[in-house]
């Protein structure tokens, strides 16, 4: 099974997003992050829509589609 390495960059959107929910739902962004990681966590040969060749040598690209 392929690794998952975040970007620092990403998580921080992620973290800034779930803080912006939690100003009015802090269970809406604890589940909202919960579901993202585990989605992410999930057999990404099951879950890959595409795969393009990344920028970076030897490393590829996934899109997902929801």
């Amino acid at each position: 099974m392929a690794e998952v390495i975040w970007a620092e960059p990403a998580l921080n959107d992620l973290d800034a997003i779930a803080d912006y929910i939690a100003l009015d739902n802090p269970e809406a962004a604890r589940r909202l992050v919960q579901k993202i990681f585990e989605h992410v966590d999930l057999d990404l040969d099951q879950a890959l829509r595409l795969t393009i060749e990344g920028t970076a040598a030897e490393t590829e690209e996934l899109e997902f589609c929801p």
